[in-house]
């Protein structure tokens, strides 16, 4: 990983995410545990620093959710039709989505219960 990318990417979710938003939560800790899992050590400790507290926040706020929960035993939702494009239906479990937005790989789904959830295409 890019350090300067990295450190960018990191102060642009130190920024934007507002740990009370399920997705926001997701995506800052799902590139987090990413970045950590490299064991670049002068990164991680960049990264730690950038974003480190905002994700402690974000698990202590999510902790007692369900789907908190399924993200961090299993990472980001996989989304079994990668070819499914914005206004499609998703079904995950027994919720039911459309798909909001496409950001690379990631799909931004609007669940029935008002979340919206990361998805990744495989």
């Amino acid at each position: 990983m890019n350090h300067k990318q990295a450190i960018a990417k990191a102060n642009s979710l130190a920024v934007s995410t507002n740990k009370e938003n399920l997705l926001d939560s997701m995506l800052i800790t799902d590139f987090f545990n990413k970045v950590m899992k490299t064991e670049d050590i002068p990164l991680c400790q960049k990264v730690h620093k950038v974003i480190g507290k905002m994700v402690v926040d974000c698990i202590s706020h999510w902790h007692r959710d369900s789907r908190w929960r399924d993200f961090m035993d299993k990472g980001l939702f996989t989304l079994d039709d990668p070819t499914k494009q914005v206004g499609d239906m998703v079904s995950f479990g027994r919720m039911v989505g459309v798909v909001r937005k496409i950001e690379g790989k990631i799909f931004i789904v609007h669940m029935t219960d008002g979340q919206d959830l990361p998805f990744i295409a495989e």
